[in-house]
């Protein structure tokens, strides 16, 4: 979980780390699904997809929530990419949905 202090001086986490690493990840499953190897694709982008949402729900700042939301935002659109580009098997496909599955839980807006 985030252990943030919830204050409004409290450190900012630095956002490049987490960019970097979802931009290397999503640019090796897109040259994975241009060489034709679907499965090896999905399987570098499910661990990031994770990350995302494990983020999300626990972030006690808006930088957090928002780094989350992006190296989700992110991979899910690599995964489209490979989707569209490259044969991917019915397994890899299962594994990909499972790991869609759920969402992440999120309080509801505030005067709903």
């Amino acid at each position: 979980g985030d252990l943030t202090p919830p204050r409004s001086d409290a450190e900012v986490v630095a956002f490049h780390p987490f960019r970097a690493m979802s931009q290397n990840g999503c640019a090796v499953a897109g040259l994975l699904a241009i060489d034709g190897r679907g499965d090896e694709a999905i399987d570098v982008l499910i661990p990031l997809i994770q990350v995302g949402r494990k983020i999300q729900p626990s972030a006690r700042t808006l930088v957090r929530l928002m780094i989350g939301i992006v190296i989700e935002r992110m991979t899910l659109e690599t995964a489209g990419f490979v989707l569209d580009t490259t044969t991917v098997s019915p397994a890899a496909r299962a594994r990909l949905a499972r790991a869609l599955q759920g969402g992440i839980p999120r309080p509801p807006p505030a005067g709903c």
